[in-house]
Parts: C-alpha cells; structure tokens; sequence
C-alpha cells in the first residue's frame, strides 16, 4: 500500500503511536554530521540547526525548523553522503560528528510502530521521493504536539539504523532550550567509523580526481 496522505485535523493524530527517546548518560544516543565552519566566514557552526528551506523529508515551515539525527554514527554518515559513492576528503574534513544524549525524556512519534498503518503510514514514508508528501506528515504531526519522529535511516540497505527528527524553532540553537552534553570528533580520525564506511563502498579521495565531487549539503544538513 502506498503512503496516504495525513488527516487535515491535526486532532486525528494524537494517538498516534508514540516512542520515548531515554534520556541522560544510559539513554539514546544520537549523533549528527555538520560542517563544523561556516564556509563564507569561517565562523564555528553550532552543531544543532533547524532548516525550514524545503529541502528535506521532514522540514517544517518558518518559522519552525527540523534537525535530522541518527542513532548511530554509521547512520549519520549515510544521512550526510546518501548515495555519493566517491566522497572528497576535503568535505570529509570539513565536517565533525556530534555525539550526544538527551538532557531530558523526549516524545517522538513513532513512524516504525506496527500501529501507524492505522493512520496510514507505510515503509514508504522513509523512501519515497515525495517530499511534499512527508513534510505534510511532519507538520501534522508536529501540529499534534510530538517533539520529534522516529524512523528508518533511508539509504542503509540492512534496515538497521535509525533517525530521530526533532522539531523546534528554525536556526542554529540547542534543542529546546536544554542543556545537551556535546562531544564533537573529527570523522576522518574515527577509524572504527571508516572501516564502516568502506565496508559499504564509499570512497574518500583527495581533490583532484577523474569523477564528479561529492553531494555538498547546506550544513551538513540530513534529511533523504
């Protein structure tokens, strides 16, 4: 069955199944890709920031915003790179992984839960190449009051990895005004990571080389 679209009236998805992200020291952990300088003025970049510009499967209209994570650093990455197989070293570098857990309990609507057929989800919610489609799920159940969606990392072939989606205020800020713990490594430094990532078939090379260059996402930003 394909993806339906949400119900007009927010209301209707209230019940929508729910998963809580665990928080502090033996909770989720949760992970994120971003450009760690702003290539116009090489300022440091937050590692949260919240898009409303429409390019991803999730992004929420201004003055809202969606911050795509992963629950994995693998998943992050796949986020980040997507289908690129070739990736330039020096987008490698350019980036860092963020790697933390929530302050606090967090609500998610829960697009895995064998329950959201009921509502109309599919599988299809996490590969389809309908984003206008998905970004009216995201608002609806945004609408409904849940903080972020729970879901299926599109671009890993194992079904293994997960992405938490939060929803908040667009702009670079942390998560709902809490006081997250950041860790922030350099990703080509992660060897555990890169054997990984080889494992899948991406390449990482140096500029120059004979193939097309890597996909440059605003911010690192994830959301296919």
């Amino acid at each position: 069955m394909p993806l339906e679209p949400p119900p007009d009236d927010p209301r209707a998805l209230v019940s929508f199944p729910a998963r809580v992200v665990a928080a502090g020291p033996g909770g989720q952990p949760l992970y994120r890709m971003f450009r760690h300088r702003d290539p116009a003025t090489g300022a440091v970049r937050s590692p949260f920031f919240f898009t409303s510009a429409g390019g991803g499967r999730y992004d929420l209209p201004a003055p809202s915003g969606t911050c795509y994570l992963a629950a994995t650093p693998l998943g992050a990455w796949l986020e980040t790179f997507r289908s690129i197989g070739t990736v330039a070293l020096e987008d490698v570098q350019a980036r860092r992984l963020l790697a933390t857990r929530p302050p606090r309990p967090i609500r998610a609507a829960n697009l895995l839960a064998a329950a959201a057929r009921r509502f109309g989800v599919t599988a299809e919610i996490h590969t389809t190449a309908d984003y206008g489609l998905t970004r009216r799920w995201a608002k609806g159940l945004h609408a409904a009051r849940f903080r972020a969606l729970w879901g299926q990392v599109r671009h890993d072939p194992t079904l293994r990895h997960r992405s938490l989606t939060l929803f908040d205020t667009a702009g670079a800020h942390t998560p709902f005004g809490w006081r997250w713990v950041e860790q922030i490594g350099r990703i080509d430094e992660d060897r555990r990571l890169m054997r990984m990532v080889a494992a899948r078939g991406f390449r990482i090379v140096e500029i120059p080389y004979d193939v097309p260059l890597t996909f440059r996402g605003r911010g690192g930003r994830a959301g296919g």
